[in-house]
């Protein structure tokens, strides 16, 4: 198992993390959220794919 960053830049993850508090909290902590919207969400977030 990979051990995490101790500074990441951004974080990849699901479609299940695709929460607003979540990524809101990964952008306090200065974390760049790569995450794709879900299908029923109202406003689609974008995707920064050049992050990672």
């Amino acid at each position: 198992m990979a051990l995490p960053a101790p500074n990441p830049r951004a974080m990849l993850a699901d479609r299940g993390y695709d929460s607003d508090g979540f990524r809101q909290d990964l952008l306090i902590h200065g974390i760049l959220p790569v995450i794709p919207s879900r299908k029923g969400r109202s406003v689609p977030q974008s995707l920064n794919q050049k992050a990672v």
